[in-house]
């Protein structure tokens, strides 16, 4: 059957048996579920200062101030500048995250 554009107008309706209508609706449902399954994950470029986090989203929300000076000064905690913002690395930070055993 050729297929060829028709006005919604003049559109009619084709009846289909019971097998072909099912075969459609499997292939509809197979590519909604294959883009579900697999979407195209956009490909994430790393930004410069993902390693860091501001010392400012540190401060009050993980650590106290005082609990971040005392680890700078005993060396368990390094600080990075740049252009007058500190920043810890997160591999560090979590370095210091351990398990409660009870």
């Amino acid at each position: 059957m050729e297929s060829e554009k028709v006005s919604p107008e003049k559109a009619t309706i084709i009846l289909l048996d019971e097998h072909k209508f099912a075969e459609i609706l499997n292939r509809i449902l197979d590519a909604k579920l294959h883009k579900i399954l697999h979407p195209a994950a956009p490909i994430k470029h790393p930004e410069p200062l993902d390693d860091y986090i501001p010392k400012s989203a540190v401060r009050d929300k993980l650590l106290s101030s005082s609990t971040l000076w005392k680890l700078e000064q005993k060396g368990n905690l390094k600080t990075y500048a740049i252009g007058g913002k500190r920043y810890y690395k997160r591999s560090e930070i979590e370095s210091l995250i351990q398990e409660v055993k009870k």
